[in-house]
């Protein structure tokens, strides 16, 4: 749900699935090729934040992460604060990252 939300704001995304597994060097390194920013997104909630940290130092990805709030996932920011909220936070993303 969360990359269907993520493409409904223009953003492609994709999702292993779980947060204990990622993609492989030579899946990231494809990837890297075709798109000019990758940028790791997990849940804010402990797990989500360990494994980020986790994957960030293995692959040299940027990270993003929702505030701390309700909201665990980019999903559910969008149910509890709106269409315009999730546009202006990720606009917010793309502006300074």
């Amino acid at each position: 749900k969360d990359v269907m939300t993520l493409y409904s704001f223009g953003v492609t995304a994709i999702a292993p699935t779980s947060e204990s597994i990622f993609i492989s060097q030579k899946q990231f390194d494809y990837l890297k090729s075709k798109f000019p920013k990758l940028y790791l997104f997990y849940d804010n909630d402990c797990t989500g934040i360990k494994r980020m940290n986790l994957i960030r130092k293995q692959f040299d990805i940027k990270c993003i992460w929702l505030p701390r709030n309700k909201a665990k996932d980019i999903s559910d920011y969008c149910k509890y604060y709106g269409f315009e909220a999730t546009e202006n936070l990720i606009n917010k993303w793309k502006e300074t990252k």
